[in-house]
């Protein structure tokens, strides 16, 4: 039987508008989506063969699209999702394409009682976009949890696996940035532990627990309440364009971070290790009077000065142009310099 996909036929001129949660109205010059790994040889040829760029996008959910976007944009959409629970004896492997939304992959292993994933609930994005950014919440980041990914690499025109030492994570961090155009994921793998105790010391999590009168946590508990913290603090993407946390949080020496705790005694902080200091960004650009700010359809979201928010038709230029606005008054004020978790293209 001939390859269905021997023909590869992009859409041009397509909106973007479904396929980022910002919600701007960016178009591809040419645009396709990739449902099945054995698509992609055929894809690059065509990239090749028309010598365009190739953008690879997931679930759109960290891309700011500052303008329409030439050559050939391509979603993975590839599914699948398996569990091993017999090569390790005390934990689960769970493999997850790279198509599938990262919050189906959450309530797959809270719904058996497997730990390690709860803590990184209602992540925006999909699979494979995971190791991409390192993603990481309340205290945990994917290579807490990450084995091995599949991907096609562009360099050696064929199928690897990848563990963890070749990722080389760090925060919001990986090879994947490093090289943005070698690697195609394709699937991704976790290994969590069927036994595990949680980890509720980050955040508002143990409050929350007290006083829901939880004792004993399951990982389906930690990941309700967790939700709850999370629909508190951030909008609901379908209703109103955002990309989460814009911003990540700086991460300073020891010494400089000693005085700005001297300047403002107030200023929270999480400790890496003796040299190092991560501070809460969204508490910096609050502090420079940010929190709430709306101006026509732009703003900077109520309930957490880390999320960047598109309340009508906003352009992403204008979206941009507000966070060099919040970096300016930042490192103004504290000397610390701001740089965008999201994507911009």
């Amino acid at each position: 039987m001939d390859n269905p996909f021997a023909v590869f036929v992009p859409q041009s001129n397509v909106s973007l508008l479904e396929y980022n949660t910002f919600h701007v109205d960016a178009k591809a010059e040419w645009f396709a989506s990739i449902d099945f790994e054995y698509q992609i040889p055929t894809m690059l040829d065509w990239v090749d063969e028309h010598d365009v760029d190739l953008h690879l996008i997931g679930g759109g959910s960290n891309i700011l699209l500052t303008k329409d976007v030439s050559g050939l944009v391509v979603r993975i959409a590839i599914d699948g999702l398996e569990c091993d629970v017999e090569t390790f004896s005390d934990k689960v492997l769970l493999t997850a394409g790279a198509g599938i939304q990262w919050e189906r992959v959450v309530e797959c292993a809270t719904s058996h009682g497997w730990w390690g994933i709860e803590n990184l609930t209602l992540i925006p994005g999909v699979m494979g976009s995971a190791p991409v950014q390192n993603i990481g919440a309340y205290g945990v980041e994917l290579a807490d949890l990450f084995y091995s990914l599949r991907a096609w690499d562009r360099m050696r025109g064929e199928v690897v696996t990848l563990v963890k030492e070749d990722c080389r994570f760090g925060y919001r961090q990986s090879v994947f940035k490093e090289w943005p155009n070698r690697y195609i994921i394709l699937s991704v793998s976790l290994l969590l532990k069927k036994e595990g105790s949680p980890r509720i010391g980050y955040g508002q999590i143990e409050t929350k627990l007290r006083e829901s009168r939880i004792d004993s946590p399951s990982p389906a508990d930690i990941m309700n309440v967790i939700r709850s913290i999370r629909e508190e603090k951030l909008p609901d993407t379908k209703r109103v364009g955002c990309a989460g946390s814009f911003f990540k949080n700086p991460v300073v020496s020891a010494d400089f971070f000693n005085s700005l705790k001297r300047r403002f005694p107030e200023m929270p902080s999480y400790v890496i290790d003796e040299n190092f200091i991560k501070i809460p960004a969204g508490w910096l650009i609050e502090q420079c009077g940010w929190k709430g700010f709306r101006k026509d359809n732009i703003g900077v979201w109520p309930h957490q000065a880390l999320v960047i928010v598109n309340y009508g038709n906003a352009t992403g230029k204008e979206l941009l142009s507000l966070a060099h606005d919040i970096i300016d008054s930042v490192r103004t004020k504290f000397d610390v310099v701001l740089y965008p978790e999201v994507n911009i293209l």
